[in-house]
């Protein structure tokens, strides 16, 4: 995750450490179930291969300064999730509003 092809380098470098960055997270025994319900064709075929990417991407996000949240997908309540909150589609789109929606839950002031 380059600062030119992250979307956290958009963020004011003085808000580093007060920013809570949601990352959208798999559990191993969820992930087939979670990509078949997804209508994009993004995530990798395999849970460890998933892993490892969205490690690279906490630990980047980690060293530029943010704070982290893993929000965790339930592939069996994501689906009414996206429904309730506009999301047509199953997708990165969705999975992005649900990790900004669980890491705007977490901020403590």
């Amino acid at each position: 995750m380059s600062m030119k092809s992250s979307p956290l380098g958009s963020i004011d470098p003085s808000l580093r450490g007060k920013v809570v960055v949601g990352i959208s997270w798999f559990e191993q025994a969820d992930y087939a179930a979670a990509r078949a319900i997804m209508t994009d064709d993004v995530l990798p075929a395999s849970h460890d291969l998933w892993l490892q990417k969205a490690r690279k991407s906490e630990r980047e996000a980690q060293e530029m300064g943010y704070r982290t949240v893993r929000a965790v997908i339930d592939p069996k309540t994501f689906p009414a999730w996206c429904a309730e909150n506009g999301f047509p589609d199953i997708d990165a789109k969705a999975r992005m509003a649900f990790a900004n929606h669980h890491a705007a839950g977490q901020i403590r002031n």
